[in-house]
């Protein structure tokens, strides 16, 4: 390395970082990021400032039971219920069907719509009241659901009452059992750990798959548009084919790094300015520094791994649409490791993604996965990160051969297997000159 080839990276990452579609994509992501941050608080304004009218749903009890008073008793509503039951009234509507209450109601816009209740069978295997909503909402989930929760808790008080149960009875019978898991290992992660692992890694594995897009993409168009300018006969006489690869992998790098960098401190600013999980009442404990620092190694090795590999297949050819083709194979290994990841997300012990993470393709994705839920051991990741490096550098070796053969093609794509064969039956005069 040079002081030609610094030039060349600051050259390039100084052209990158002024371009206006690198400043819009930053802006935008910075502005996505910081929108997310207030939206709890825009939302819970909204809330607050618009509070959704309770709906009223009619209540035709036929049983005479007192179905009617433990429904309507607003004691049994969840906190902030959308609906409550009122009950029909006899009055000047005596004889009418149902159906035709409902009809008008609903219409009329004055109720929701009307459970009626029924008396059911007397056997022990079936309960003695039936309900029957009666309504023209095409979904009524969300009112099946409400109506479901206060029926049983009205059933549950009804029994209680007719069998003498009091207050204190009432409690222990409805007392959930308490379950907690214990791990034999010790320093173990529990669920909540576990929960907040799963979504840094999550974001992780998006951000690194959308950057790997993004930037690989930007390193394979730089060498197929300098090839297609003719500027190559140039640089080469001045700069080895070697280095402009590497210049572009690390300039472009570098851009991914400061984008990345303005992304998260700008998320930081605004997520302790707006404090979003205080708005939600919640309160995590901080992700460990190593798996920062973690996550932030396979991002980069990820990078160089994808990069370079896309970059010496750019060299290959000489046309943009032709790149596209030859990229093609590279982002089927990056799109299969992305999947595997969201698999491995619900399932991080399986022999699948055990496997996968010894792939070095898979490993930035897959073995972070491993890591941050705490599936991978020591021996684990320290053999696939070398298996990874090794290939890096084989692809680094092989990158720079078919760089420095492909800089000088111009021809179509099916004349690039040319390159795979020794130099002497590729040009390799040309090479040997060089």
């Amino acid at each position: 390395m040079n002081r030609k080839f610094f030039l060349m990276v600051g050259h390039l990452y100084r052209n990158k970082l002024k371009s206006p579609g690198f400043l819009a994509s930053v802006g935008i992501m910075a502005a996505v990021v910081a929108l997310l941050c207030f939206l709890p608080m825009i939302i819970m304004g909204i809330i607050e400032r618009s509070p959704k009218e309770m709906q009223v749903i009619g209540l035709a009890d036929r049983t005479g039971d007192g179905w009617a008073t433990l429904l309507t008793d607003t004691n049994h509503l969840p906190e902030n219920a959308p609906y409550r039951l009122e009950p029909v009234s006899d009055s000047g509507k005596q004889g009418m069907d149902i159906r035709e209450l409902a009809g008008e109601k609903v219409a009329s816009g004055e109720w929701a719509g009307i459970l009626e209740l029924r008396d059911g069978d007397e056997s022990a295997a079936r309960p003695a009241v039936e309900a029957v909503y009666w309504t023209d909402e095409k979904d009524a989930s969300d009112v099946l659901f409400f109506l479901k929760q206060l029926l049983n808790t009205a059933a549950f008080q009804q029994r209680a009452q007719q069998l003498g149960l009091g207050q204190r009875e009432l409690a222990w019978l409805d007392a959930p059992l308490k379950l907690e898991k214990v791990a034999l290992e010790e320093g173990a992660k529990d669920e909540l750990e576990l929960n907040i692992a799963r979504a840094f890694v999550y974001l992780t594995v998006m951000a690194l798959y959308f950057m790997l897009i993004q930037y690989g993409n930007m390193v394979s168009t730089e060498v197929v548009v300098e090839k297609s300018s003719r500027v190559m006969e140039i640089l080469v006489s001045s700069v080895p084919p070697a280095q402009q690869l590497f210049a572009k992998v690390l300039g472009v790098g570098l851009l991914a790094l400061t984008q990345m960098a303005i992304v998260v401190l700008t998320g930081v600013f605004f997520f302790h300015l707006a404090d979003p999980l205080g708005q939600l009442d919640i309160q995590l404990p901080p992700l460990p520094v190593e798996l920062l620092l973690v996550a932030l190694g396979y991002l980069i090795l990820g990078y160089l791994l994808y990069a370079t590999l896309l970059a010496s297949l750019a060299s290959l050819v000489s046309r943009l649409e032709d790149a596209g083709i030859i990229q093609s194979p590279v982002y089927i290994f990056l799109v299969g490791g992305f999947f595997l990841t969201m698999y491995g997300l619900g399932s991080p012990d399986s022999p699948l993604v055990a496997a996968a993470s010894w792939v070095p393709f898979f490993t930035p994705m897959v073995m972070f996965l491993r890591i941050g839920m705490g599936m991978a051991g020591t021996p684990e990741v320290l053999g696939s990160t070398l298996l990874m490096a090794v290939t890096i550098a084989v692809f680094v070796v092989l990158g720079a051969r078919w760089y420095k053969r492909g800089v000088f093609r111009y021809e179509p794509i099916r004349g690039a297997w040319r390159l795979g064969r020794p130099a002497a039956n590729a040009g390799g005069k040309g090479d040997r000159e060089r």
